[in-house]
């Protein structure tokens, strides 16, 4: 990122990343990049977001 990259901002979670997306926020966060989530699901419960995921993977492949 080479201190060119100051926020990220994103719409959603998932908009950049289906799925690895905190490993992207960690190596962000290790680079003093901010990560900002403009629509965070954080009413959806963990285990709707697991089984939306996991349905999404089915319906890809």
């Amino acid at each position: 990122l080479h201190h060119r990259v100051r926020r990220l901002v994103l719409v959603t979670k998932d908009r950049l990343l289906r799925f690895g997306s905190e490993l992207l926020f960690r190596i962000c966060a290790i680079h003093g990049v901010e990560v900002v989530i403009l629509d965070a699901d954080e009413d959806i419960p963990k285990e709707q977001q697991l089984t939306e995921d996991l349905v999404e993977i089915l319906t890809v492949f």
